[in-house]
């Protein structure tokens, strides 16, 4: 029965651990230049993987799903500065990712004011284990 209890115990001790959010999420729509920013900010000692990385060796990238929309359209690819490249003790390879903070940015063409829905999947790790991938979901209010 005691075995039972601390299996119990550790359980949700390990599923309150992960359930903490450790990239925290914001936005902005710069009207002038008709560009989103998407911006992570990461709690110290995780990183979040790059939209680009060797899908041959385990990480889930970053990616953006955007929604269709009449109103907006999408110019190019969501573009990210130059991520850490370096060797992944997690995936046993040569991963590219991010420390800190990130700003993914989107142009686009606003045809008429609406909002837009974008799913963010992403994932994160420290050095010694990684979380699940998660989708955050976003409405971005985009006037023209």
């Amino acid at each position: 029965m005691i075995h039972r209890i601390l299996f119990a115990s550790f359980l949700l001790i390990t599923s309150l651990g992960f359930s903490q959010e450790v990239v925290e999420w914001s936005y902005s729509y710069n009207k002038e230049e008709s560009t989103i920013a998407i911006d992570a900010k990461i709690e110290d000692g995780w990183h979040l993987y790059s939209q680009k990385i060797n899908k041959g060796i385990g990480p889930v990238p970053t990616s953006f799903l955007f929604e269709n929309s009449n109103a907006i359209k999408r110019i190019g690819e969501v573009e990210e500065p130059e991520p850490i490249t370096e060797h992944d003790n997690n995936f046993g390879g040569e991963l590219s990712y991010f420390k800190h903070d990130v700003t993914f940015n989107q142009k686009i063409k606003v045809r008429e004011s609406s909002k837009l829905g974008v799913t963010i999947t992403y994932m994160v790790c420290n050095d010694e284990m990684c979380l699940p991938p998660t989708d955050k979901i976003i409405t971005l209010s985009i006037d023209k």
